[in-house]
């Protein structure tokens, strides 16, 4: 499983969505037409033509949120790592395979990388935001971060990150003590001295990853925290 995100994706499949999708997106790249067709009865038609290879392609999708889970009748293209099986809803007008990075849009004839580590893309997703909101509070609550502010009255910063910010809809503290969310420019504008920095949040599926920095950048100061989800219990492993 590709490990973007990971910032990054839980999928509760064992409770599905029924909801439908439908639309043709296309894009290009090595050399190669890709077309992915969906219908409302949770089908789909993959027609390939070029370099990589010639085929029509069936099988069936499931929905949650703005996620899809493709499965082909043809495994094949699973085990060549170029069809899903998960893909990102991008608003009305294309969808993003987590497995590559490549978007397929509405009326477009190319495909582009796209960045899709949550929540760099937000999301309405309510599992997804309470899961990750608990990740980053484990990561916040680590002992490198006790040890640095377990003795101190210094206020608790955080600098934002893409949807981590001032509209975060949760509160992040650290042992009980509120943590605010501000700018880079406003930390500069107060003459804050040290701040938490998000270097990099990954999310998808079962796996998580956070990477956080105390600012300005200090040995030990970096929390590294891994997550993954086996037989429904997440395990946490930090650094």
């Amino acid at each position: 499983m590709y490990r973007w995100l990971i910032f990054f994706l839980l999928l509760n499949f064992g409770c599905q969505s029924t909801d439908s999708f439908s639309g043709v997106y296309t894009g290009d790249w090595a050399e190669t037409t890709w077309k992915y067709t969906f219908y409302s009865n949770q089908t789909f038609v993959l027609d390939i033509n070029g370099h990589y290879t010639v085929g029509i392609f069936q099988g069936t999708y499931k929905r949650n949120g703005d996620t899809l889970w493709l499965t082909a009748q043809d495994s094949s293209l699973h085990d060549h790592g170029v069809l899903g099986p998960y893909y990102l809803i991008d608003g009305d007008s294309c969808i993003i395979d987590y497995s590559t990075t490549f978007d397929y849009c509405i009326n477009s004839n190319w495909s582009r990388r796209r960045a899709i580590r949550y929540p760099q893309i937000p999301t309405s997703d309510s599992a997804l935001l309470a899961d990750l909101h608990w990740m980053l509070q484990t990561t916040l609550n680590s002992n490198i971060i006790t040890q640095k502010y377990a003795a101190s009255n210094d206020e608790l910063v955080l600098e934002s990150y893409y949807t981590v910010n001032e509209n975060y809809p949760f509160e992040l503290n650290h042992l009980g003590r509120p943590i605010s969310i501000k700018s880079y420019q406003e930390i500069q504008q107060a003459g804050l001295e040290e701040w938490i920095r998000i270097d990099e949040i990954n999310y998808l599926a079962d796996i998580g990853r956070i990477e956080i920095q105390i600012m300005p950048w200090k040995v030990p100061g970096q929390v590294l925290a891994y997550f993954s989800r086996e037989d429904g219990k997440w395990i946490t492993k930090l650094y």
